[in-house]
């Protein structure tokens, strides 16, 4: 697709990043994740296989400047955030909704900027919308999910955006999607969470059989605390 620079946001154990180093020597991949002890072990590993082009740092992906990248990849990584405990990684790191839904409108915005021919690919979904200024240009089964390929054209944005599901995209209203939010991001959602057994794309797979963000809401309200 022409991508060079690519940011793995929220990179957990690293894998993409080192394999897609190894396979394609040509691509500078930079993996950023929250977790110092898995920046470690990816760095290990890049060593290892002698991926001197896998990067890796510690940090909030979403608070760093993306213009220097060309190509992203997702891998459902905001949804921790409105996971139980015993679906989470582990304790060390701390998650509300109110981080899910404020990481998920810096991500829109920050693609929403990305400068026309930029790759997204999505694995278990992005977990938010995608802005209207993407294509999908390849979307494929893929393990346990579908990987989906996205380039930003240069066209004006519109007032709705693309939203995943683990079997469609569907076009979305912007405005309903950031209204659902707001009550995670002003902290007045009613403390559910979700299971990660209860998502096969992403939390935002109760959105399948239509309507809006709020089914997502509607999800947490049903399940355990």
């Amino acid at each position: 697709m022409g991508a060079k620079r690519i940011l793995d946001v929220g990179c957990g154990p690293r894998k993409f990043c080192v394999v897609t180093a190894c396979l394609r020597p040509e691509l500078s991949v930079h993996g950023i994740e929250q977790r110092p002890r898995l920046v470690r072990v990816g760095r290990r590993l890049a060593r290892h296989f002698n991926a001197t082009n896998a990067h890796f740092w510690a940090g909030d992906a979403t608070r760093l400047s993306w213009d220097q990248y060309d190509g992203f990849y997702f891998f459902n990584p905001f949804a921790e955030s409105i996971f139980g405990d015993t679906d989470r990684f582990d304790d060390s790191v701390s998650f509300s909704t109110m981080r899910f839904g404020v990481e998920l409108l810096r991500a829109e915005s920050k693609l929403a900027r990305a400068r026309a021919g930029t790759v997204v690919i999505t694995y278990h979904g992005l977990g938010g919308v995608i802005p209207s200024t993407y294509e999908l240009v390849a979307d494929e089964r893929a393990g346990s999910d579908r990987v989906r390929t996205w380039v930003q054209r240069a066209a004006p944005p519109a007032a709705w955006a693309w939203f995943e599901t683990s079997n469609t995209v569907e076009r979305v209203s912007r405005n309903h999607m950031h209204e659902a939010l707001a009550p995670l991001i002003c902290g007045q959602s009613d403390g559910g969470v979700i299971t990660r057994s209860q998502t096969t794309t992403s939390p935002t797979d109760a959105h399948r059989n239509g309507g809006s963000f709020g089914r997502v809401l509607a999800l947490r309200r049903t399940v355990r605390r």
